[in-house]
């Protein structure tokens, strides 16, 4: 079991690092980023983003299963409810956050 848990922490830090580099010139804007990754991933993916120094604020989102990742970075300058708020309003969805990590659950096509 212990290898497939190293393996999903390769699989998310792999997955966080390319969202990095694909962020680079957003300037603090709100980015939507749909991905085929189960919760407990997008989750890691969302604690990473917390600790990052990069100013990032992302909504990770899986259509298939209505999950919903809100992270915004230590540097950020924002609120993850303010994320949470915006993916309630558009999706019409329920969840929560606080500090700087917000879960969504939206309805699925």
């Amino acid at each position: 079991m212990e290898t497939v848990d190293k393996l999903r922490q390769t699989v998310a830090e792999s997955k966080f690092k390319e969202i990095v580099s694909n962020c680079k010139n957003v300037q603090n804007r709100i980015v939507e980023i749909e991905l085929d990754l189960d919760k407990e991933l997008m989750s890691k993916i969302g604690q990473m983003i917390t600790q990052s120094d990069e100013p990032l604020n992302l909504i990770l989102i899986n259509r298939e299963t209505g999950d919903v990742v809100c992270a915004v970075s230590r540097t950020s300058g924002r609120d993850v409810s303010e994320l949470v708020k915006t993916v309630i309003k558009k999706y019409n969805g329920k969840g929560g956050g606080k500090g700087r990590l917000g879960f969504v659950k939206i309805p699925v096509r």
